[in-house]
């Protein structure tokens, strides 16, 4: 009787380290911290991404992604600011265990997770990837009560830093936090330092702290400043600005290498990247010696 008790327990804990864990739709936060740094300057940050509320995007709901942090630029001329309530994006889940992600001023969704990977599976392109990696290993992990698949990624094996060197979490996101690239650390990187869901620390497992970020900060700087769209873009893109001013706009690739340098005197632009190969490049805009960045994917 023991005997048939124990293998019951064996395979109700077998089932139950399989059940899949969706992503959350509410009280959900993710503090993450980072950096980008070369010879002539250092950046580094501070974010909490939270869900709060819900939009329709082409008749689909999106569950509202709002990003809070500060920003600190350190070079010849150093500066930070704080940011509240940033719209990232709109997510939602489908049935097969996808997580897609409407970007901010983009109606088009793309593909942010895929939970449905075995071994040995290359990662498809995504708003977080444009490199080629993929699964080496698949485990579970007990992180808030339950277990949760946790995918492992390498990219070049060659390379000792990417063997293993970001995971995606079920129902979390990845350790380079919710929106963070899945690339391998070189210049610039992005940590999630924890996750919280319905007032319960899922990741990382320990019990550490995971309090809310709160800044104090003007009502005008509330607001977005840049937006850069489309993207993804097979070549335009544009840059605008909420006021007219002059704006010294760079564009670089995932290594730091700088693809174009251009300005603008009214507050808005227009340039073609149509000649840069496909993939993941972030635009910075420096606009009343604030420097603000937004990634952009070139298909």
């Amino acid at each position: 009787m023991l005997r048939k008790i124990f293998f019951l327990l064996m395979i109700s804990n077998a089932a139950f380290s399989q059940a899949y864990q969706p992503f959350p739709i509410d009280s959900a936060m993710w503090r993450e911290s980072g950096y980008q740094a070369d010879a002539s300057f250092t950046d580094s940050w501070v974010n909490q991404l939270f869900i709060k509320g819900d939009t329709v995007i082409s008749g689909k709901t999106y569950h509202k992604i709002l990003k809070t942090g500060t920003f600190t630029h350190n070079a010849s001329t150093s500066y930070s600011y704080n940011y509240s309530n940033l719209y990232q994006g709109g997510i939602r889940e489908n049935t097969l265990k996808q997580i897609l992600i409407c970007p901010a001023f983009d109606t088009a969704e793309v593909l942010l997770y895929d939970f449905n990977l075995s071994v040995g599976d290359t990662l498809p392109d995504s708003y977080t990837n444009g490199y080629d990696n993929w699964v080496s290993s698949v485990d579970s992990a007990l992180l808030g009560g339950v277990y949760r698949k946790v995918f492992h990624i390498s990219g070049d094996t060659t390379m000792s830093w990417a063997v293993d060197y970001v995971s995606i979490i079920e129902g979390v996101g990845s350790t380079f936090g919710l929106l963070g690239d899945l690339l391998p650390i070189f210049e610039t990187a992005n940590w999630l330092d924890c996750f919280k869901h319905r007032n319960t620390i899922v990741f990382p497992a320990g019990g550490v702290s995971c309090d809310s970020i709160i800044i104090s900060i003007p009502e005008q700087k509330k607001e977005q400043k840049i937006v850069v769209f489309p993207s993804p873009t097979k070549g335009l893109i544009n840059v605008k600005t909420v006021q007219t001013a002059p704006m010294q706009i760079t564009i670089i690739n995932i290594l730091g290498e700088e693809q174009i340098r251009f300005s603008s005197l009214n507050g808005s632009a227009e340039t073609n990247i149509s000649f840069l190969p496909s993939g993941i490049y972030f635009v910075f805009v420096t606009l009343e010696h604030q420097q603000y960045s937004q990634k952009i994917i070139k298909e």
